[in-house]
């Protein structure tokens, strides 16, 4: 197994070099082959997909059809490793200190979690969040001698309201709260610090077999649930004369739950009420969508609903300006709730566009700072024959970043 994921992080990774200039809001479409149902049925598509121009075409029943334009098209016959390439450039930046997120929306059934995870056993079909763990140490084995680094990943469920650590085994109802020094957070969630792949895949089976699913007539294994997969990436300069030169960046995967109608789930009336409640949180999304999108085109500022679901609320720093956040929106080739989905990223495409690095310099600096606790204290570098090697960078207890005004 440990060959195997050293093999895969110098596949995947190879030598790309980091690309400094800052990535935007953007989105991307993956539409997955028919499945065997659909086969046997001979669906006919309703939607056109055009790879060259990013464009998307929904033909209705009536034949009224309906474009949207999109940044990144990834068709049916597209590997996972062509679905992470669309994604590749928020990786390059949390390595250079930028906040990144990417938002993976779909229904029932269109392959979120393949996209995201896919299979753990097969590096062919890594998902998204296992070929960015790829890259991350891939380059952290080329980068400088003075240079150290501290990866940490945190997983985190939201079921009927409910935030759960899926890395612990039991269940603990945590608190969403926030500050004006470190912003939104999950009070007492874990941070367990990751050395290669295969930790972080190691981790991702807990997180699995914690996780709550249920089974519809859409999907045998649905998790109607919201999951963060939060990967912490600590970077420290000792180039620097002084004091080091620290940036902290978070690389976020975030699995939205699906969106399903009642009367094509069939199932009893607790599954039903859950359904009910999924409906709900994607209702709020949808909402800041919209208010963050009304912002951009009145002088006015709108109120933005983000506590109406803790959902929302723990997105409120990743659909800032200063974090680069794409979507992923997954679809069928036939299917009723791709009209909302392609509606969907129309709203998305639509927020502010401005990251910032979310870097550190000295105590001394003049620039307006905030300050928060630091969240992993273990310095690696993966390609000596010490991985962990203590730093004295002078911030601890406090780590130090610049804040955007």
């Amino acid at each position: 197994m440990a060959a195997a994921g050293a093999a895969a992080e110098a596949t995947i990774a190879g030598d790309d070099r980091v690309d400094v200039n800052p990535l935007h809001f953007g989105v991307v479409l993956r539409c997955r082959p028919p499945n065997r149902r659909e086969a046997e049925v001979g669906l006919p598509s309703n939607v056109r997909l055009d790879t060259e121009a990013n464009m998307v075409t929904h033909v209705a029943e009536d034949g009224k059809e309906r474009e949207f334009q999109v940044d990144r098209v990834v068709g049916p016959e597209a590997t996972q490793a062509d679905a992470h390439e669309a994604i590749r450039p928020v990786v390059q930046q949390a390595l250079m200190g930028y906040d990144g997120c990417v938002v993976v929306y779909g229904e029932t059934g269109s392959g979120k979690n393949h996209t995201l995870i896919g299979d753990l056993e097969n590096p062919e079909l890594f998902g998204m969040v296992l070929r960015a763990a790829c890259d991350v140490f891939g380059h952290i084995k080329t980068a400088a001698d003075t240079c150290r680094y501290s990866i940490a990943l945190s997983v985190v469920e939201m079921h009927r309201g409910a935030v759960q650590d899926l890395l612990r085994t039991e269940r603990t109802h945590l608190r969403v709260r926030e500050s004006p020094e470190t912003g939104v957070f999950v009070q007492g969630l874990s941070h367990t610090i990751v050395h290669n792949t295969n930790d972080v895949r190691e981790l991702i089976r807990v997180a699995h077999r914690n996780e709550v699913v249920e089974t519809t007539r859409m999907s045998r294994r649905s998790a109607n649930t919201c999951v963060f997969y939060d990967l912490t990436i600590e970077r420290a300069d000792l180039a620097r004369e002084g004091e080091p030169l620290v940036t902290c960046s978070q690389l976020r995967f975030v699995r939205m739950p699906g969106c399903q109608k009642i009367r094509k789930s069939a199932m009893p009336a607790e599954i039903n009420r859950l359904i009910c409640q999924t409906a709900k949180s994607l209702n709020t999304f949808s909402n800041v969508l919209s208010a963050l999108g009304e912002q951009q085109d009145t002088t006015r500022r709108r109120f933005v609903p983000y506590r109406d679901s803790p959902v929302t609320y723990l997105l409120k720093r990743s659909l800032s300006p200063n974090c680069n956040t794409v979507t992923v929106a997954t679809i069928g080739p036939n299917s009723d709730e791709t009209l909302g989905t392609l509606r969907y990223t129309t709203r998305f495409r639509r927020l502010p566009r401005a990251p910032v690095l979310c870097g550190t310099l000295c105590p001394t600096c003049q620039e307006r700072m905030s300050v928060g606790p630091c969240r992993a204290t273990a310095w690696c570098r993966i390609d000596d024959g010490d991985p962990f090697r203590s730093l004295s960078c002078g911030f601890c207890p406090l780590q130090w970043r610049h804040r955007r005004r």
